[in-house]
């Protein structure tokens, strides 16, 4: 027998999110791709869809965690079974390269949202100056008219 029930909007996702088949990176990336204009838009969701965010986030939280274990190896560890400052100096090491590529990945100055949301722009100027050939040659792609002198 053939179920006839109407699925809501995103109620597939959101079952494959709960059985822990997508994380939360990889839905948000499935919804910018529904919602991409772009083809760098599409480019970009894709990349987070199939899990780079994911895998990114995932390296991370690794290091984190091996931080965490040198760390507590060094207090409860240190001085009975000779563990000694190299390995101090190498956690550090290890949490100054993590602390860079968290810095660098939320500095990017919001290239990701900006991509994600487009930028609003107006250009203004005199009638028939050329604002439109203007738009077309930014955009690379017909957006305005320019065959006739229809636009202000």
């Amino acid at each position: 027998m053939i179920d006839n029930v109407f699925r809501s909007t995103g109620e597939f996702t959101k079952r494959a999110y709960l059985a822990g088949k997508l994380d939360a990176t990889e839905v948000e990336g499935l919804a910018d791709l529904l919602r991409a204009e772009t083809e760098t838009q599409r480019r970009q969701a894709i990349r987070q869809a199939t899990g780079g965010l994911g895998e990114l986030y995932n390296s991370w939280r690794a290091s984190i965690l091996s931080c965490m274990a040198h760390l507590e190896a060094y207090v409860d560890f240190g001085e009975d079974q000779d563990i000694g400052h190299e390995v101090l100096s190498s956690l550090q090491h290890s949490v100054q390269i993590l602390k860079s590529e968290i810095d660098s990945h939320l500095n990017d100055n919001r290239r990701g949202e900006r991509l994600r949301n487009g930028v609003k722009v107006a250009i203004i100027g005199e009638p028939n100056v050329g604002k439109s050939s203007l738009i077309n040659i930014l955009s690379n792609y017909f957006k305005a008219p320019t065959e006739t002198a229809q636009t202000i």
